[in-house]
């Protein structure tokens, strides 16, 4: 068929359709693409190809021929010379550019006097436009900028160191009046690098050098030491304003920069505090004294050199009135001093009896001698043998040879040659006279000679009225205290050698070692004091008859009895007195209800007390409160006439002293506990109790008593001195071991009839 253009060939094409079976397909209605099956031939549409190209024009002959695979072009790649230009930065970054600068007033949190504000430098310029205040320029970089506007006129203290700063964050802070480089040695408002505290070590804090102006913009800069590796993160910054107190303010007394009072006041730190103070005005009550002018207002003085920021301005107080000697509620007027005497304390003028010696002559008033030849001392009247004259030394002296003789607690005593009854042993010759025994060493300055009391006779247990002979003791019995050789049955045990006679034990016990009976049996009839037998081991004597005589019984097994060293420390129903180491049973008794007022077979609850209302049985009772001042054996307070339980507490130095009316033939009782245990463990307060007959002499004492730790108490059925005695007025009084303090205490007195 010769070459015609196929699209004229088609129009001119009328011939009739073709009939052929239906294949189930669409014919071929000129689409582009080839349908999947041979086009029939026809002449008149014939493309020149065994396939029709899917158009109504012929395309010719398809292209089939290999792929060409001729070789690539795989030449080294042109890259050209590196551009080694200054690379494009863009303009420099600028902390006080305007939308860089942080209102903190406006972006913080104030409470109180504090604003407080939380950020991060670490999507700012690493470089350092601003210079700091401290350290070096080249080390800085990261820095934010807060502008804050103080409300009132004080110093500002300034902080990272805060929860929600990194840890590990090198911050550097400072601040400065506007928002530019401060030129080089200006150190701003203040500037601070590493003065964290753990974890934030490297966080800052510092206070303005001055203060700032209410209302007039400081800039805070927050930057980061880039040496340290860690100069960027999150800060949690704070800005305090200090504003100063006005008088009657709380103030921290520990805080010296910047005062935290306002000018011309000082914070005072309050009574028994070292963290909390008042603002007090200068030169007036409980203020400092003022350097210059008038130290103090009127009715005033000044406790020490005006100048000393330790001094305060107290009440004066003239010559005779009550002062404080602790010079914390009033001074002694000028020219006078605080004496303690007798448990009272009084302005004395200097010079006079009792006062301080005057700097210059006459030192002392007519008739007194100064206590130093140089130095500060005492105006004392000098007293002859056989007059009255003052224990302490403060009011008069003795001649020399000479001793004050008085009673333990005796606010006056007599003048006595050396080596009679009261009077110092004589350091030479024959230290005491005839009759009379050293109480000991005859060089020691508390040794005083006493009458000689014989085997068999009544004795003083507290060795002030007489003394048992050379190798005997004062030993208690219940016919009273008697003189008892060394080393026999119910003595002390001799010091040294052979300690105790044949038969007998030197067993260890309180207020001595005893020589004491060794007893096998169960049952056995014992001494309830302990001082002439000892029941066998894992066995105590169990009082029976008067608290005197007594049955050795089982540890652990019955109220009285001693507990147990192990295990279960004492049988159902009973509690031992100590958690551990010596202590004995008792049974549990509530308030108001019968008990033992020895305290060895019941308890009382806690802060209760038994308090004797028989000789045999007692009730247990709430307490009342001591009443002050109660620190003289010639002033106690109160008065009773019955049996009392007292709370209350005794200070350093003091001790508490209570009256008791006893009718003919009664007995004193006292005891002193903790308000929650009978027990006194070591370590803690350790009461000591002394008893006064009515002329004031000590007749008996007790410390750390066997069983109760370092508690005490004096019990009459075991010390006889303080059984039926004779009618009077008795002082009972507890004090701290050593004049150590008591901080709370119950305290007994009881009247046994």
């Amino acid at each position: 068929m010769p070459e015609e253009d196929a699209g004229e060939m088609l129009m001119e094409d009328a011939g009739p359709i073709p009939t052929f079976p239906d294949l189930g397909v669409t014919p071929d209605r000129g689409f582009p693409e080839d349908q999947g099956f041979p086009r029939v031939d026809v002449p008149e549409f014939d493309s020149g190809t065994g396939f029709d190209s899917g158009t109504r024009f012929d395309t010719g002959v398809r292209d089939t021929g290999v792929r060409d695979t001729g070789v690539r072009d795989t030449g080294v790649r042109d890259t050209g010379p590196a551009d080694t230009g200054p690379a494009d930065t863009g303009p420099a970054y600028d902390p006080c550019a305007m939308g860089s600068v942080i209102d903190l007033n406006m972006a913080g949190t104030l409470a109180g006097l504090t604003t407080s504000y939380t950020g991060s430098n670490t999507m700012v310029g690493g470089t350092a436009p601003l210079r700091p205040a401290c350290g070096s320029a080249t080390s800085i970089g990261h820095e934010v900028v807060l502008r804050y506007t103080p409300r009132a006129t004080s110093r500002l203290r300034v902080s990272t160191n805060n929860d929600g700063t990194t840890a590990g964050f090198d911050t550097v802070v400072w601040a400065q009046p506007a928002c530019s480089s401060l030129p080089t040695g200006n150190a701003g408002l203040g500037c601070n690098d590493d003065s964290g505290s753990a974890p934030r070590t490297l966080a800052s804090t510092f206070t303005t050098s001055a203060n700032v102006t209410a209302g007039t913009a400081v800039y805070i800069v927050v930057a980061g030491y880039r040496p340290s590796g860690t100069p960027t993160g999150t800060f949690a910054l704070t800005v305090t304003e200090l504003v100063p107190g006005m008088a009657g303010a709380v103030c921290d007394p520990r805080v010296s920069s910047p005062p935290p009072c306002a000018d011309a006041l000082t914070c005072i730190a309050d009574a028994g505090s070292t963290t909390a103070g008042t603002c007090i005005a200068d030169g007036t009550a409980g203020g400092r004294c003022r350097a210059t002018g008038t130290a103090c207002d009127m009715g005033l003085a000044c406790s020490g050199s005006a100048t000393s920021t330790a001094s305060r301005c107290r009440a004066s107080v003239a010559v005779g009135a009550a002062c404080d000697p602790a010079r914390v509620t009033s001074l002694c007027a000028t020219g006078s001093t605080c004496v303690t005497a007798n448990g009272s304390s009084t302005c004395v003028a200097d010079g006079a009896r009792g006062g301080t010696c005057r700097v210059v002559a006459p030192r002392c008033d007519a008739m007194l001698t100064c206590s130093t030849m140089t130095g500060s001392g005492v105006c004392r009247e000098v007293v002859a043998d056989g007059a009255s004259c003052d224990p302490a030394g403060i009011n008069s002296v003795c001649q020399t040879g000479r001793t004050c003789a008085a009673y333990y607690g005796a606010a006056t005593g007599t003048c006595v040659v050396d080596g009679n009854d009261g009077a110092r042993c004589r350091t030479s010759g024959a230290a005491c006279e005839t009759g009379l025994i050293c109480s000991g060493t005859a060089s020691s300055t508390t040794s005083r000679c006493r009458p000689r009391v014989e085997l068999g006779a009544a004795c003083d247990p507290v060795g002030e009225r007489n003394l048992c002979a050379t190798n005997s003791g004062c030993v208690s019995s219940p016919v009273g205290w008697t003189c008892v050789a060394l080393g026999a049955r119910g003595g002390i045990c001799r010091p040294s050698g052979t300690r105790c006679d044949s038969g007998l034990t030197c067993i260890t016990g309180t207020p001595n070692d005893y020589c004491r009976e060794r007893l096998s049996s169960a049952g056995a009839m014992c001494d309830a004091a302990n001082q002439s037998t000892l029941c066998a081991t894992n066995s105590s004597c169990l009082a029976t008859a008067g608290q005197t005589v007594g049955a050795c019984t089982a540890n652990g097994t019955a109220a009285g009895a001693d507990c147990r060293t192990s295990g279960t420390r004492c049988d159902a129903g009973l509690t031992c007195t100590t958690t551990s180491g010596a202590g004995w049973c008792r049974r549990a008794s509530t308030a108001a209800m019968a008990c033992d007022w020895t305290g060895r077979v019941t308890s009382c609850p806690a802060m209760t007390a038994c308090a004797p209302s028989s000789a045999t049985a007692g009730t247990c009772a709430m307490q009342v409160m001591e009443t002050e001042p109660n620190n003289s054996i010639t002033a106690p307070s109160p008065t009773v006439s019955a049996s009392t339980v007292f709370a209350g507490s005794v200070e350093a130095g003091g001790r508490d002293c209570v009256g008791v009316d006893l009718p003919m033939g009664a007995s004193i009782f006292a005891d002193v506990q903790l308000p929650a245990t009978p027990t006194c463990a070591p370590g803690g307060p350790d009461p000591f109790l002394t008893v006064f007959n009515p002329m004031g002499r000590l007749i008996s004492f007790e410390d750390d008593s066997a069983g109760r730790g370092r508690c005490a108490v004096i019990d009459p059925t075991v010390r006889p001195e303080l059984a039926r005695l004779a009618a009077g007025r008795y002082v009972v009084c507890v004090n701290g071991y050593n004049n150590a303090a008591v901080p709370n205490y119950l305290f007994t007195v009881g009247v046994v009839r």
